[in-house]
């Protein structure tokens, strides 16, 4: 087989001595279970998070797939590695569920589940400057060309938030709003702060349960990931001979599932760790 481009040849272009990596390649082992591979981990000195990028191979025609996991924050140096490695990869699929440029209806922008998602992401922002660190989306560029968004669209994800089957025990759209509210309170400046250790480590327990709670995992990872892996359905079956998944790590083990199971026969390759802090 072919053998598929490293991480480390990719950051040989551009200037390699400035980043402040911890780059770790070593061989991905087939799962002897029915394990998934985790995508997060702590540090050597538990201090930090490292992310993964886990490579696989279909045998019969030497396609390539990436699984990129990635988290929201991180240091500058972690998102220009990840990007360095995107930029070079012959296609990929990105995720963004909660874009402001998609359009909403009246209703819609007034929704509890709207207040929700906002709430998320400005606490995803402010988190980030809190611990020192980087928002992924003001540290990544998606305008490459062989770049494509994979994920539902914020009118849908709305929609989705709002029929919640797991918000049953008081008004949905009360408990939306709660959500959403937790996420500014959360962003003030005089909530006391996490430290960058307390939050690897809640990121990581969470991964290693395989989620945050029925109600996160049926309305978005499950409905997203099926997405996901339909288009990755159509692309194994296409003329491309590599792609790169830029998803969040907490969908990777269904990815992972997904392309090593006889439908599509990927074998794991290698797998390559990065610092995100």
């Amino acid at each position: 087989m072919t053998p598929p481009p490293s991480l480390v040849r990719a950051l040989e272009v551009g200037h390699q001595e400035t980043l402040r990596l911890q780059v770790v390649r070593s061989p991905t082992p087939v799962p002897q279970s029915s394990e998934a591979p985790l995508f997060l981990r702590l540090t050597e000195d538990g201090q930090g998070l490292e992310t993964a990028i886990a490579t696989y191979q279909r045998p019969r025609d030497d396609k390539v797939i990436h699984l990129v996991g990635a988290v929201h924050v991180g240091e500058p140096d972690y998102f220009q590695a990840l990007q360095m490695f995107l930029d070079r990869t012959g296609h990929v699929f990105y995720e963004r569920s909660n874009d402001p440029e998609d359009p909403l209806t009246f209703l819609q922008s007034i929704s509890g589940a709207n207040a929700m998602l906002q709430g998320l992401s400005l606490y995803h922002k402010k988190l980030a400057e809190r611990l020192g660190l980087k928002y992924q989306l003001d540290a990544m560029s998606y305008d490459r060309p062989h770049f494509k968004r994979v994920d539902i669209a914020r009118d849908t994800a709305v929609r989705k938030l709002n029929s919640a089957r797991g918000l049953h025990r008081i008004p949905r759209q009360l408990q939306l709003y709660h959500m959403g509210l937790v996420g500014v309170v959360g962003a003030r400046a005089d909530v006391p702060r996490q430290t960058r250790a307390q939050f690897a480590q809640y990121l990581v327990e969470s991964h290693t349960r395989g989620g945050s709670s029925d109600f996160i995992d049926a309305t978005f990872r499950g409905y997203r990931n099926k997405l996901v892996q339909a288009w990755l359905n159509q692309w194994s079956c296409e003329h491309q001979s590599e792609l790169g998944v830029f998803y969040g790590a907490g969908h990777m083990r269904a990815f992972d599932r997904h392309i090593t199971s006889p439908r599509l026969g990927y074998v794991p390759v290698e797998t390559q760790w990065l610092r995100a802090f």
